[in-house]
Parts: structure tokens; C-alpha cells; sequence
């Protein structure tokens, strides 16, 4: 399944594996949960910070108005997701300037703290933004 399919219906991500993936307890029971900007529409362009911008935007909101709780699942996911989206709209940070985002969502999680640590990576024949876009891709593939 392509994240760029042309339906408009939101993602369903079941977030009740992931905690049973990563914890003992087998009998919690968590709905699946509607993802609003997954699938990637057909118009989002990875090579084009506006479309990373739209997608960090629209991340940040269904943390904040959607998810609320800062220790649910979906808001590790969603905030990698937002950081990854924020730097591929803003490849400079932390340095030079940037949009403001929601001081509810914090500068923690695997990607963030990659990102800033002085020994990030990016292979040099790949774009930063496809590189993100894969990073992406490839974590979202774990809760399908």
C-alpha cells in the first residue's frame, strides 16, 4: 500500500498492536484510530518543502486537538511524525528560522534527538527530504 493513494479516506493505524507489541499486557483493548493526512495525497510532493510544511501542520493539530495525551502511544508516533515533516518544511533547524509549533509537543523522540545530535548522517546522493519521507514511510509501515 502506497501512503500517495488517491482515496481521501483517512488512515486506520491499530494502535492496540503496538502496546501489545511492547508490553505483557494482552488484554488492553485500543480502537483503531482515523490518521487525517495518511494517506499522502496524490498532490503532496516531497521535494517541496510547502507540502511537508501542510503535512507538519496538519500532524501537529491531531496531535494536539485529537491525540491530547502526551503519554499514549500515538503521540510518540505523531510527534516523530511531526518532527520528521517540520524538518523536511524547515531543513535548517535549529539554526536560521522557523515556524513556531505547539510547545505541548517537546523536542524528544528517535528522530528529533537524532536530528540535533552532531552526528546525523544523510547519505550524500539521497535529498534530505526523501530521506525523511522514507524514515517515514518505513515506520508507518509497523502499525498496518
Amino acid at each position: 500500500m502506497s501512503f500517495q493513494e488517491s482515496t481521501a479516506q483517512p488512515a486506520l493505524l491499530n494502535f492496540g498492536a503496538i502496546i501489545n507489541s511492547t508490553s505483557n499486557v494482552e488484554s488492553q483493548s485500543v480502537p483503531q484510530l482515523l490518521i487525517p493526512f495518511l494517506p499522502l495525497p496524490p498532490s503532496f510532493d516531497p521535494l517541496c518543502e510547502t507540502s511537508w510544511s501542510v503535512l507538519a501542520r496538519q500532524v501537529e493539530s491531531w496531535l494536539v486537538d485529537t491525540i491530547q495525551d502526551v503519554r499514549a502511544p500515538e503521540w510518540a508516533w505523531g510527534c516523530n511524525a511531526f518532527w520528521m515533516a517540520f524538518i523536511a518544511a524547515n531543513p535548517d533547524f535549529p539554526w536560521g528560522s522557523w515556524p513556531n509549533w505547539n510547545p505541548k509537543i517537546s523536542l524528544e523522540g528517535k528522530f528529533i534527538e537524532s536530528w540535533t545530535a552532531v552526528n546525523l548522517t544523510i547519505p550524500v546522493d539521497s535529498p534530505l527530504s526523501q530521506h525523511i519521507l522514507d524514515d517515514l514511510v518505513r515506520r508507518a509501515r509497523r502499525f498496518r
